[in-house]
């Protein structure tokens, strides 16, 4: 009987970690709302920041959706982003998802 005790409390134990590694901490979309000027966007310069901010992008989350409504071209409706500057800044967007891992 102990050692189905102890059995069946060690499997209760992983049941509960495995669970708590899968549980997601708060809303899925909470990055949506983070300012670019929290992330390494914002060391890219006062000039991009602002040519971003003329076209409605603040957010990661506002960033994420210029870029998935006009495709891997998005830097082509952005007057003053190159495709170089485009690089930059979808970098330090990535690497604030890097420094969260």
């Amino acid at each position: 009987m102990i050692e189905l005790n102890e059995s069946i409390r060690r499997s209760s134990v992983r049941w509960r970690r495995r669970k708590w590694r899968s549980a997601p901490i708060g809303p899925r979309t909470w990055w949506r709302d983070v300012p670019l000027s929290k992330t390494p966007v914002a060391k890219l310069g006062e000039k991009i920041k602002d040519i971003l901010q003329e076209h409605g992008i603040t957010t990661l989350g506002s960033l994420s959706d210029f870029q998935a409504e006009h495709g891997d071209a998005w830097h082509q409706k952005v007057k003053g982003v190159g495709a170089e500057t485009a690089l930059k800044i979808a970098d330090a967007a990535a690497e604030w998802w890097r420094q969260r891992t």
